[in-house]
């Protein structure tokens, strides 16, 4: 499976290179944006020092919130690639601006914001203590971190295609996650490399978030062929796959057929020239 899903998530970013770029160029934009109010918050010569903090959290979080919304609006993007469909990023933009879905931004920076905050203090709390109960508190909040990191690659690809609240979608999300934990820590790890790789100034524009988002939307894409299989075998067997669905194999080779032959075999010339096919 993950050696299909790295051919699906390359190819897919390759024959939409120029909406991949684009993407990753409206992120640079947003990053511009906020130190650019920084810039503008300045009191005295010196830069971020004499920045009120009261209004550079404004900034962070005005940034936060325009993240967010971009994040929406390249996974409905992302949708549509993993779909082998035609990607329109005005369509994309327009719908992640509507009001349920600048809503659904708000009650999600919230929760982040929220959780943050948690950590932040819970990690200063306990640590400043060297009892066994402190440590043991630390690490159930390194592992929960740890846990809704993992998890959260998830949540966009699962929003866009479902249609949930938030709520409903982070605890799909991590469902997900801890259903597949083994391929959830790949990912990580992946979504790490990817993420180092981005700070290069011309691997930014190839990867950056809009290919971090692909790869976990093909990872889904993927996976719900797996769901919908486990699905089918459970109404064949009128529920008793239910209590062994640990131990079905599953055989992605034959799910994956029509996937396979979608990408097609490629070839030098269709690396170069993918438009041509």
């Amino acid at each position: 499976m993950l050696g299909f899903q790295f051919t699906k998530w390359f190819w897919s970013l390759w024959d939409h290179l120029l909406t991949i770029v684009l993407w990753n160029l409206m992120y640079l934009s947003a990053g511009g944006l906020f130190f650019f109010l920084l810039r503008a918050l300045t009191i005295k010569e010196s830069f971020l020092s004499t920045v009120h903090p009261a209004l550079s959290g404004i900034a962070l979080c005005i940034l936060l919130f325009l993240s967010t919304i971009l994040q929406h609006a390249c996974a409905l993007s992302n949708y549509s690639i993993a779909k082998f469909e035609s990607s329109k990023w005005k369509d994309s933009l327009r719908r992640a601006f509507r009001k349920d879905s600048l809503l659904a931004a708000l009650l999600l920076d919230f929760g982040i914001a929220l959780l943050s905050l948690i950590f932040f203090f819970g990690w200063h709390f306990y640590s400043r203590k060297g009892d066994l109960l402190s440590l043991t508190a630390l690490g159930l909040l390194f592992w929960m971190a740890l846990l809704i990191l993992l998890s959260f690659g998830f949540y966009f690809p699962i929003l866009v295609r479902e249609k949930f609240s938030v709520p409903k979608a982070l605890r799909q999300s991590l469902l997900v996650c801890l259903d597949n934990l083994p391929l959830s820590l790949i990912l990580g790890l992946t979504s790490c490399v990817l993420f180092l790789m981005s700070f290069l100034p011309p691997l930014m524009l190839f990867f950056g978030p809009m290919g971090l988002g692909l790869w976990y939307e093909v990872s889904i894409h993927i996976l719900y062929y797996k769901y919908q299989y486990l699905e089918t075998l459970s109404q064949e067997k009128s529920g008793t796959a239910k209590n062994k669905r640990r131990k079905v194999n599953i055989p992605w080779f034959n799910l994956l057929v029509e996937e396979r032959e979608r990408i097609g075999p490629r070839t030098l010339s269709n690396f170069i020239f993918p438009w041509k096919d």
